[in-house]
């Protein structure tokens, strides 16, 4: 038996915050436990209404379900993850003991986003510390798999923060003087682009930076977009040829800013140069500088512009990205089920 629990303790220890595995686990164990499920025989509809039900849990605690490949979810079920044999086992022992392994999975999982809230605590602490901020994450075992998504959240707070202190604006306008080719496209620039007779042809707007996706389930090459053009992509983990020759071939743009480590500077520049991608970047920033372009933005002469401004925006994307942590309904539904009445103790795990 401790084989078993084992196996299901790893796919906790391993899951990012959103917990799909785990949880898709918990309910085929409480279907079977509930008897809503009669027989653990027939594979195939375990692995195809178990998806459904793990959906349901997950859309009403985070707002989200899982986006992954369809081979990537069924690996649930392999050799290195909890196969059926290992499934059956499990669920033996769930229905001996009222359930404990649910609690189990939904106790880990709540205590992962109270790891999240202190770190949420921290952005609302006057005395901010981006770095700070930043290792509560990549120091706490139960954030490391989150930390690309704060990695972007302190990049979108400072970019829309700084070009919309600054005052920032991007102009859009038509120049072709050849009426004919106007009047045949009208129809284009005014809908596409927004230009038309009423604005004669040219229009300014503020400009303003905006995350790719929240929750997304892999990366699509861009991190953050701006509407004048530019994309970002904010690079924390260490990268190998296969990851630097993505990042031109992933993104169209011709305004591509990519944010790294500062001994990865160099390295980036010259790979990129020679792939032939070099002109289609327009600056690689490290994160050095990020934090210092924070340090003054917290300390410096419009910090009482800036500091609230920037806050405010890490407090609203941290919520977005992790709904759970605004959602009050997740105590009531393990009461509801009974986990509160269980003594996890016992499993020793």
């Amino acid at each position: 038996m401790k084989e078993e629990l084992n196996k299901l303790k790893n796919i906790i220890d391993i899951s990012r915050i959103h917990f799909y595995k785990p949880i898709q686990i918990a309910e085929i164990l409480y279907m079977y436990r509930s008897g809503k499920l009669s027989s653990l025989a027939d594979r195939e509809k375990i692995r195809k209404e178990s998806k459904k039900w793990r959906d349901k849990i997950t859309i009403g605690f985070i707002n989200s379900k899982c986006s992954s490949s369809a081979k990537f979810q069924d690996d649930l079920f392999s050799n290195t993850a909890i196969p059926y044999d290992v499934l059956d086992v499990l669920a033996e022992f769930n229905n001996q003991h009222n359930g404990i392994l649910e609690a189990y999975v939904y106790d880990r999982f709540i205590k992962k986003h109270d790891q999240l809230r202190n770190a949420l605590q921290v952005s609302r602490n006057g005395e901010f510390n981006v770095e700070t901020f930043v290792d509560s994450f990549t120091e706490e075992s139960g954030l490391k798999r989150s930390t690309d998504k704060i990695y972007e959240i302190i990049i979108y707070a400072l970019f829309e923060s700084l070009v919309s202190t600054l005052k920032v604006e991007h102009k859009v306008s038509l120049t072709n003087t050849n009426k004919e080719i106007i009047k045949e496209f009208g129809s284009f620039a005014d809908l596409v682009l927004g230009l038309n007779e009423s604005n004669d042809f040219q229009s300014i707007d503020s400009a303003h930076f905006f995350r790719a996706g929240i929750t997304n389930a892999a990366d699509r090459g861009i991190d953050l977009y701006a509407n004048s053009g530019h994309v970002v992509q904010v690079k924390h983990v260490d990268l190998d040829s296969k990851i630097l020759s993505s990042i031109g071939n992933s993104v169209s743009s011709n305004k591509i800013i990519i944010i790294c480590k500062s001994f990865q500077k160099n390295t980036i520049h010259n790979v990129l140069s020679q792939l032939g991608f070099g002109n289609r970047i327009q600056s690689i920033i490290t994160f050095e500088e990020v934090y210092e372009w924070y340090r003054i933005a917290f300390t410096g002469r419009y910090s009482d512009t800036l500091s609230p401004m920037i806050l405010a925006m890490i407090q609203e994307q941290i919520l977005l990205e992790f709904p759970i942590l605004d959602n009050d309904d997740f105590n009531s539904f393990y009461d509801q089920r009974g986990y509160s009445n269980l003594d996890l103790d016992n499993l020793n795990l």
